[in-house]
């Protein structure tokens, strides 16, 4: 049973027949992914990829034995291999992995079954949640279990599957797939907590959320099992 992910999340063509919706939103794999870094005081705050070794020119993948409280001491942007242990050491959490959900070094995000319309776009603040702005703000809840239209023009918000538990030393940046320009539908991820779109902090624990925004046609989403 698996939730459709937020980053393949458009993938039928255009559609214009009658009163139905143009795009088909619900997906195979979703609208946005996440990178997930390690950070290094010797680093200026940079996220560097891999790991030059002094010997040589050539460069590393972050071993997968390296203790997690040692990895602000290799900073990098984390391989496929480390976002999985992360899932097995739970600080990612939600469903089973989906194949091919864990890219080479980024992570797709899955739908969950809930989503609101709300009045506009918004980010909670340093001391509020989404889900504390999201009942100030929202018109109305749709159950995505079942396909449901969205308004060209409209805002809407939805929860991810995922959830994070991040140490200190890692953090994640959000941005959507190519597949969303295409379609033009907007997407974003927003955490608790936060004052800036598409960025989760170093040592964020709690839920993520999408907001969806078609610019162009109406459109169908759903999260399918």
């Amino acid at each position: 049973m698996h939730h459709s992910p937020v980053n393949d999340l458009l993938t039928s063509a255009p559609q214009a027949v009658g009163n139905s919706p143009d795009v088909e939103l619900g997906c195979p794999m979703g609208a946005t992914q996440i990178q997930l870094a390690a950070h290094s005081p010797l680093a200026g705050g940079r996220n560097m990829v891999a790991m030059p070794l002094a010997s040589d020119n050539r460069e590393v993948l972050l071993p997968l034995d390296i203790p997690e409280d040692n990895l602000s001491l290799t900073a990098g942007i984390l391989p496929a291999q480390w976002i999985k242990k992360l899932f097995d050491r739970d600080q990612i959490g939600g469903k089973p992995l989906a194949p091919g959900q864990i890219q080479p070094a980024s992570l797709d995000l899955r739908l969950g079954k809930t989503a609101y319309k709300i009045h506009a776009s918004f980010l909670p603040g340093t001391n509020s949640s989404v889900q504390k702005r999201v009942e100030q703000l929202t018109s109305y809840e749709l159950d995505l279990s079942t396909p449901q239209v969205l308004t060209r023009g409209a805002v809407y918000l939805v929860e991810i599957e995922e959830q994070l538990n991040l140490s200190s030393s890692l953090s994640a940046i959000a941005n959507p797939k190519s597949s969303t320009g295409r379609l033009d539908v907007f997407t974003r991820v927003i955490a608790d907590r936060s004052d800036a779109f598409d960025v989760i902090p170093a040592g964020y624990k709690g839920k993520l959320w999408a907001e969806v925004s078609p610019r162009t046609m109406r459109s169908r989403l759903s999260a399918k099992d």
